[in-house]
């Protein structure tokens, strides 16, 4: 009986021994075993949508006019100087995403009846466009206060909708005052500003980039006409612009259509031809006024000056040694008047046999 009773207890801890080190097997079933239930796979992030005008190689019409901004909290601003009439706002909206969406702007008053409306880029490297369809900007001008790169076709702040075909400015003042006083606008380092236009209008860019403190190179003009005040200080003040347009193709010169249209262009050394064959009254009045750098003249090929046409068209341009004028007849009164006052005092002038003077 005693040997019984020992067995049954060898026994039974034998079963606990088993019960305590015994690990059930698992089930196979994840219904079963909810803690065996595994994530799942988390779904891939849409892609972006791709950016619908990427950054051309090089410069194409096709690319909108573009404003890169390379701070943070960049304000972009609309900026009527004199505000008479409601009916002549400019028909802009801003896109800072490409052209996904459009700002509207909101317009605030300004003093002495000047109108303006703020747009804030929070991010440096954005690329923002301005959209427009009412052929002219209205004498509107587009400002930052922070630098800002400027490259692509003007045209599509004018012509959105078709501005890589556009080659003709209908509407008189279409770009006047543009960027008038924007002292943080620079040249892209590779691409340029564009402005295809063959034909322009009366007033076309009137003060388009005066004052504009930072630029280097001016965009390459086209076209083959130069109506009234057409050109009139179109870079006037422009202080750091090295590079002119490579010619001034117009065969026709309006009336102070390049009046002050380069004067006081301290950096300007070498100045584009012009490739005139007639001209009016006071054309080139002051053209390269007080441009402090300025080493030779403009070539010159029209065979006649008309009356006033060259007034103090080189004023105080002290380093001017070179002049090259092919012009036979300078008979008009007063044609010449101050022409070359205040240039270098030795130099080269280059004339055609037979000049009349």
């Amino acid at each position: 009986m005693k040997k019984f009773f020992t067995l049954i207890v060898i026994l039974a801890f034998v079963a606990i021994s088993c019960c305590k080190f015994h690990k059930p097997k698992k089930s196979s079933d994840p219904k079963e075993d909810p803690q065996e239930q595994q994530d799942p796979e988390p779904e891939p992030e849409p892609e972006p949508d791709p950016d619908p005008y990427p950054e051309p190689e090089s410069n194409t019409v096709e690319y909108p006019f573009t404003i890169k901004t390379l701070e943070d909290s960049t304000v972009i601003s609309f900026y009527y100087r004199y505000w008479f009439d409601s009916s002549v706002l400019t028909d802009w909206t801003l896109s800072q995403d490409g052209g996904k969406s459009w700002a509207e702007p909101k317009w605030v008053d300004g003093e002495y009846d000047s109108k303006n409306a703020d747009f804030i880029i929070p991010k440096a490297g954005t690329k923002v466009l301005i959209k427009g369809n009412k052929g002219k900007t209205n004498e509107c001008s587009i400002l930052f206060n922070k630098d800002c790169y400027v490259y692509g076709n003007l045209l599509s702040l004018i012509h959105w909708d078709d501005f890589a075909t556009r080659t003709e400015l209908t509407e008189e003042d279409a770009f006047s005052n543009l960027f008038e006083n924007n002292y943080y606008l620079l040249n892209h380092p590779t691409l340029d500003i564009l402005f295809p236009v063959t034909t322009v209008t009366k007033h076309a860019c009137y003060y388009m980039f005066h004052c504009c403190e930072k630029l280097k190179r001016a965009p390459e003009i086209h076209a083959t006409n130069a109506p009234y005040a057409c050109y009139e200080h179109m870079f006037s003040d422009c202080i750091k612009l090295e590079k002119a347009p490579s010619v001034l193709p117009a065969e026709h010169v309006g009336m102070l259509a390049y009046k002050s249209m380069f004067s006081d262009c301290d950096n300007l050394k070498d100045p584009p031809p012009i490739n005139a064959i007639s001209a009016e009254n006071s054309a080139f009045l002051q053209m390269y006024y007080d441009c402090k750098s300025l080493e030779k003249a403009s070539s010159i090929k029209m065979p006649k000056f008309p009356d006033c046409c060259c007034i103090y068209m080189y004023i105080h341009c002290k380093k001017l040694n070179y002049v090259e004028c092919l012009t036979t007849d300078l008979s008009e009164q007063r044609c010449t008047e101050n022409w070359l006052k205040d240039v270098a005092a030795e130099g080269t002038f280059v004339c055609a046999k037979g000049m009349k003077d």
